[in-house]
């Protein structure tokens, strides 16, 4: 029998300043405060699918029986068997630098290829996500940026160098 507490969703929303665990939690007022607050974020409309995203991506559903009513299961990060059944970790995410990585050759591919507003929506949606993903440190984030911006540096200077 389950015992009875806290929603896991109050828990990551509780423990969490992350505007995407806020999201996964269900709290999106709360991650729209902490974007606009720590990045200047006024429209939402461009994060709207993805704070649904990442919500839905850390849950999932089951239902034991037809007659029965259906469970909602968070889905945490870096779970593991040895960790403790008390303490709650944090919210299983969707979006991940190496997925931005991917995007970013796609739009070169869309750039090079001129598929212009191919292009334009890709990068656009890398830009949005950015803000939606969680790295462990600092110097992780750093060195994302350092390598998506590297990567879009070169691209460019490749474009620039065919002309």
């Amino acid at each position: 029998m389950p015992t009875l507490g806290m929603p896991v969703n109050q828990i990551w929303s509780q423990k969490s300043s992350l505007a995407a665990e806020q999201a996964a939690a269900g709290s999106f007022d709360t991650a729209m405060r902490l974007l606009h607050r720590q990045l200047g974020i006024k429209n939402f409309a461009p994060l709207r699918s993805m704070f649904l995203d990442l919500f839905t991506g850390s849950h999932s559903y089951l239902r034991a029986l037809s007659s029965s009513p259906v469970v909602s299961l968070a889905i945490e990060r870096g779970w593991n068997e040895s960790a403790s059944p008390n303490v709650c970790g944090p919210p299983a995410l969707v979006y991940d630098f190496s997925q931005l990585e991917e995007k970013l050759k796609a739009g070169y591919k869309a750039t090079t290829t001129g598929k212009f507003t191919e292009a334009l929506r890709i990068f656009l949606s890398i830009l949005h996500t950015i803000p939606l993903v969680v790295v462990e440190s600092r110097r992780d984030f750093s060195s994302y940026c350092e390598r998506i911006c590297s990567r879009s540096a070169n691209g460019t200077e490749e474009k620039g160098n065919e002309r």
